[in-house]
């Protein structure tokens, strides 16, 4: 396969990951809270835990407005997170169950590595 396809395609990939990104931050100005959560329960992503930079998905708590919330859905954190830990998070301040997941840094390196894979295609 052509390797200028698979850069292009690449880049591609990055850049419609960054306009979702950017929906998802815009569509939530304003309409989200930041907390102090703890990981309640977790599961890992892939079964052997010795993968390195294996992930997990956890279920997380928090309080909002006095009353203890989980989470609808589990979020994703890396290996070193254990149950009982501290993360922050962000969650809908309408509907506190459901956490937001995106953010400015995921943005920020998506548009990056997009436009470096784009311009490697280029001048290959």
């Amino acid at each position: 396969m052509n390797p200028k396809f698979l850069l292009f395609t690449a880049a591609l990939m990055c850049f419609a990951f960054s306009i979702t990104e950017i929906i998802q931050i815009l569509k939530y100005i304003g309409k989200t809270k930041t907390v102090e959560a703890t990981i309640i329960d977790e599961e890992l992503t892939f079964p052997n835990p010795s993968i390195v930079r294996n992930s997990k998905r956890v279920l997380i708590e928090y309080a909002h407005d006095g009353r203890r919330i989980i989470s609808k859905k589990p979020i994703i954190v890396s290996m070193g997170q254990k149950i009982g830990d501290q993360i922050n998070i962000k969650y809908i301040i309408d509907e506190p169950e459901v956490v937001v997941t995106s953010n400015l840094n995921r943005l920020l390196v998506a548009l990056s590595v997009g436009t470096l894979l784009f311009v490697i295609g280029y001048l290959s």
